[in-house]
């Protein structure tokens, strides 16, 4: 104890002001936030509850309170707003109430860290948790020695920093030093955790440290609790609490904005069995009127996050940041396993993350979106797109040209020419339609956008026709994007050699699926090079970018190794660089680094990817950028119910969406694009008029409004609530249901104004 109180004394002006008042926490007072003063915490977390005995005070904000033990080397956070203690441990009560075997070291563990170790049967991966090996009586002397019976232990040092803890962690087994800082900050009420790459060290020739978990059991949730997990995949996900387990139940760990693995096979693989992206890096749990959320705020790009539910090793739900300290690599032979090597150092990376503390309302899914939401804004990672004098537009997309493949070599497939698709939007804008986002797509020879990158294809009428088309958009008030893939290459890819200009795998050789992935500064380069001339002259809006706001990639490049930060700064330049060079910029899907340059996020997803341990996808995405950044979802005629796509697009607040062709697409039974099954233009112009028009007259007025509140009333039936107290029902079921606002008909939706 004598040390940690020496602790306080060197963070806090004196340790004597602090006196425990003696309110019940929970229910000390109701004034406002911004009247509200919360009393004094205690300097033992004893005196709240007996489970927390031995936690001492470090830090103390006007609404947390950091807590640590030294002997088993925890934390313990007080909301004391609501009571509520979130702590990195497992309490005596929840080990009674679970039934779990409570003398596991992973139960009283603040990291765990995954290492490699190379053993007769070749390279193996490994887990060890913090608590399974402290000790703080070993001999200096054996701390470098392979051969001592001491040689699995843990060596635990603290020191103060502002408002906090630094804990100094050296593992012999696997010859590591960790420093991770913990602390509160004051202005935002978050509790800080930072971990610098540079300030650790590692002395192992037999182990390779790979991971490192933080806080794996922080706020860990029993079966019968209320409550759920909410994580990142596609959309968000949410994973309620329940003691009812399938034999299928496993732990998920998801690397932030794309896939470990710097494969393109990989990604190939993932795009056609339908794995979501993950978008943001950010967590979260809420267990009953209390919720905690999580935000990887530096070191995102070599960060994820793993979700383990009960069932699955133990009987407690959790969910923490995995932090990556060096890259897994395919090997020739199998592109979509990981692989790893004993060579290379770990990152000189910083890592932070920070937790938000939710209560009550704001305690759920929602609440976070709007955090996150607000912390994007704070630090300049999310502006504003959206006017409000900006009507609600429609989003087409045209696709033009490809191939079928035959005896006799490639037959070209026209299925819509420039001068079609001003015929097109002619129609559209006769008819109504004022505002709209046009992308074209297919639009280089064969439909190939790996192939002749700068140049229209001269069957759907070249150059001169890309042109037209982009004038009349402009005549029109259109938004006009051309769709392009900046990051992947083929053998004829304009000025493209692959041993110049093709990422590089730890081997040294060329990232290759079913193309190659090019090097960050290639593409940069190649941006500024052969893009921005070309369409700076054919006068486009702006670009559609296919994988530069959703795909990073480590790579070697000149003879140097790259990680992805380096990648998120190159792309992130180039996406910024857009925003000069042209009005506006399109990405797919949109992790959070391209949000700050988008003026249309394509294809957000709906919905998550469907892990067996999951309960229900949840628009924690739209909340967070409805408002200020127009999005499009899975196009109206590529869904299965029109109908039920339709309501999808009310309840999550996206644009109406439309891919279609001129001709028919009978065209493409024998190309790669059969899906595209019903697309003809004048099958569909009917339809989307009434739809748009449908849409635009029940909620167009809330397309420049935030959404506050997502909520799922029943089965079938949720709610949207937007900031200016609009609120929309979504009835996905065939009877009508009851609202104290009216009633919502079946497959119907009902828009009361705010």
């Amino acid at each position: 104890m004598k040390r940690i109180i020496s602790i306080l004394l060197c963070t806090l002006i004196t340790i004597s002001l602090f006196t425990y008042s003696g309110v019940n926490i929970s229910t000390a007072n109701a004034a406002t936030d911004d009247e509200y003063m919360y009393p004094e915490a205690p300097l033992f977390l004893e005196d709240i509850d007996a489970d927390y005995w031995g936690f001492e005070l470090v830090s103390e904000s006007d609404k947390l309170a950091l807590y640590v033990i030294e002997s088993t080397v925890n934390i313990a956070v007080l909301n004391k707003k609501s009571g509520m203690i979130w702590s990195s441990l497992i309490t005596e009560t929840a080990f009674e109430t679970e039934g779990e075997n409570r003398s596991l070291g992973r139960f009283y563990s603040l990291f765990s860290v995954g290492d490699i170790g190379a053993s007769a049967s070749g390279v193996t991966l490994s887990e060890t948790f913090s608590n399974s090996i402290i000790t703080t009586e070993v001999r200096e002397e054996d701390k470098y020695d392979n051969n001592s019976v001491a040689n699995s232990y843990m060596k635990v040092d603290y020191a103060a920093v502002l408002n906090g803890v630094r804990i100094t962690s050296f593992m012999a087994d696997v010859k590591y030093k960790l420093i991770i800082d913990i602390s509160l900050d004051k202005e935002n009420e978050t509790l800080v955790l930072s971990v610098d790459g540079e300030e650790c060290e590692y002395y192992s020739n037999s182990k390779k440290w790979i991971t490192v978990n933080l806080l794996p059991y922080f706020g860990a949730a029993g079966d019968r609790e209320d409550g759920y997990v909410f994580y990142p995949d596609g959309s968000g996900t949410i994973a309620e609490f329940t003691p009812h387990h399938s034999m299928v139940e496993s732990s998920k760990t998801l690397p932030f904005y794309s896939q470990e693995l710097a494969s393109s096979m990989q990604l190939t693989v993932s795009e056609q069995d339908g794995t979501m992206p993950v978008l943001y890096p950010v967590f979260g749990m809420k267990r009953g009127n209390d919720a905690f959320f999580g935000i990887v705020t530096d070191g995102a790009c070599s960060s994820g996050v793993k979700f383990c539910p009960s069932g699955n090793l133990t009987k407690f739900y959790r969910i923490h940041p995995v932090l990556y300290l060096a890259e897994a690599h395919t090997k020739n032979s199998d592109y979509t396993t990981p692989s790893y090597t004993m060579q290379g150092d770990i990152h000189d990376e910083y890592f932070r993350v920070e937790y938000h503390f939710l209560e009550d309302d704001d305690a759920d899914y929602s609440g976070m979106a709007v955090t996150y939401r607000n912390y994007l804004l704070k630090n300049d990672l999310l502006f504003d797109r959206i006017s409000d004098s900006d009507k609600m537009p429609l989003a087409l997309d045209l696709y033009m040209n490809t191939y079928e493949g035959t005896i006799f070599g490639n037959k070209s497939i026209v299925m819509t020419t420039f001068s079609q698709a001003v015929e097109m939007i002619t129609e559209l804008h006769d008819k109504g339609i004022d505002d709209m986002l046009l992308n074209i797509s297919a639009w280089q020879k064969d439909g190939e956008s790996t192939g002749t990158v700068n140049s229209a294809a001269s069957a759907i009428g070249g150059n001169s026709g890309l042109k037209s088309l982009a004038q009349k958009a402009k005549e029109y008030g259109y938004d006009l994007f051309a769709q392009v893939n900046m990051e992947r290459a083929q053998s004829n890819t304009t000025k493209f050699k692959a041993s110049r200009d093709a990422a590089k795998d730890l081997q040294g050789l060329s990232i290759i699926g079913d193309y190659y992935l090019i090097a960050p500064p290639v593409i940069k380069q190649r941006y500024e090079e052969i893009y921005v001339p070309y369409f700076e002259e054919m006068g486009v809006t702006g670009l559609n970018f296919e994988m530069l706001g959703y795909y990073l990639y480590y790579y070697n490049y000149a003879e140097k190794h790259y990680n992805r930060f380096v990648a998120e700064e190159t792309l992130t330049q180039i996406l910024n660089q857009t925003t000069n060079d042209f009005e506006k910029t399109a990405v797919w899907y949109g992790n959070q680094y391209a949000l700050a340059s988008a003026s249309w996020i394509y294809d957000l997803p709906s919905t998550d990817t469907g892990y067996a341990n999951t309960t229900r996808a949840v628009p924690f995405a739209q909340i967070v950028l409805h408002g200020y950044i127009p999005y499009s979802s899975i196009a109206g005629n590529m869904f299965y119910d029109d109908a039920a796509q339709t309501l999808k697009w009310i309840e999550y607040g996206y644009v109406p969406y439309y891919k279609l062709t001129y001709v028919s697409t009978n065209e493409l039974i024998n190309t790669d694009m059969a899906i595209l099954f019903s697309a003809k233009f004048s099958d569909w112009v009917d339809n989307i008029v009434d739809k748009y028009n449908m849409m635009s007259d029940s909620i167009g007025y809330l397309y420049n409004v935030p959404i506050k509140k997502h909520t799922m009333l029943t089965e079938n039936v949720y709610v949207t609530i937007y900031e200016d107290g609009s609120k929309v029902y979504v009835n996905y079921g065939s009877r009508a249901y009851n609202t104290s606002d009216g009633v919502v008909n079946g497959k119907s939706h009902l828009v009361v104004k705010g």
